[in-house]
């Protein structure tokens, strides 16, 4: 229901990134850390590269909000959305 509320707050192409990718990087270090099985060094290699674009689009959606004559409670509600998507795992 959380990813549900980031979506309605922030928008399609934010939270499912955030939120996935979130979840994809959690399932990474968890799988590590039960299995130890494979090599460590491609897998935090991706890990590395999903966190990246995460911090990119991130980064995008807060200079979207930025460009866009908003008012401060706007901004807000903008940064709410990309906070949900990470708890939403």
């Amino acid at each position: 229901m959380l990813l549900l509320g980031a979506v309605s707050v922030s928008g399609m192409a934010v939270a499912f990134p955030v939120g996935m990718g979130t979840a994809l990087i959690m399932g990474v270090f968890w799988s590590f850390a039960m299995t130890r099985e494979s090599s460590p060094a491609p897998l935090f290699g991706g890990a590395t590269v999903v966190l990246v674009a995460i911090v990119i689009d991130v980064l995008a959606f807060r200079a979207y909000i930025g460009a866009k004559p908003l008012n401060a409670k706007a901004k807000k509600i903008g940064s709410r959305g990309v906070i949900l998507s990470i708890v939403a795992d």
